[in-house]
């Protein structure tokens, strides 16, 4: 597939028992094709800890292009060596499936809002409800309006049992919707302001298993 090209950054999921929704989710990047279905990638990785999957593991490879999500499956063929760095043979098993991509995804989740006041210092923590989300910003629904430019941190939460994740964000838009309940009168539009790559890849991660299980519904 022609959008499938080296370097695309992937969302390598294999079966897990002990994780949440029983898959373990890893990141790795797409190295280059071979024949007969063959494709390698960067040895798969979870933070900077290099995870070890072993001959005939079964995984999901999942990426985000720039109008639609690609996943498909494939099996572990081999292990190989180039010096330091590490890289997995793979073959294809199934069709790939592309889904259009939204530009983000609905989730309406209840979470909250911190926000301080640079020039007097005072500080709010609000309720709030993220409406969408995306690789590169939220929109949420709250009680307060905030200036552009405003960093604020949203905590809200990911999977099965919610836990909690957090990203310091800037405030892009922020206007009152006119047809909303009192509690949530405005609309905030924030972008993430990552701490490093890590951090941005595991939110899209989150995001991915989101758009995973709303179409397994």
């Amino acid at each position: 597939m022609p959008e499938l090209t080296a370097g695309l950054r992937l969302t390598v999921t294999v079966p897990s028992e002990s994780e949440p929704g029983g898959v373990r989710t890893l990141t790795s990047s797409l190295e280059g094709f071979g024949d007969n279905k063959q494709l390698m990638i960067t040895a798969p990785a979870q933070g900077n800890e290099e995870v070890f999957l072993p001959v005939n593991q079964k995984v999901r490879l999942q990426c985000l292009l720039a109008s639609a999500v690609i996943d498909f499956d494939a099996v572990v063929l081999e292990k190989i060596e180039k010096g330091s760095l590490s890289y997995l043979l793979l073959k294809r098993t199934g069709a790939i499936r592309r889904a259009k991509r939204r530009q983000n995804l609905a989730c309406m989740k209840d979470g909250w809002l911190e926000y301080s006041d640079p020039e007097d210092g005072t500080s709010q923590r609000l309720k709030i409800v993220v409406s969408d989300i995306g690789g590169g910003g939220a929109s949420v629904r709250g009680p307060a309006a905030f200036p552009s430019g405003a960093s604020v941190i949203i905590h809200m939460p990911f999977g099965e049992k919610d836990d909690i994740h957090s990203y310091v964000c800037e405030v892009k838009r922020c206007f009152e919707v006119e047809d909303s309940v009192a509690d949530l009168k405005y609309n905030v539009s924030v972008q993430f302001r990552f701490k490093n790559i890590r951090e941005k890849e595991e939110l899209i991660s989150r995001i991915l298993r989101m758009e995973r299980e709303r179409r397994s519904i």
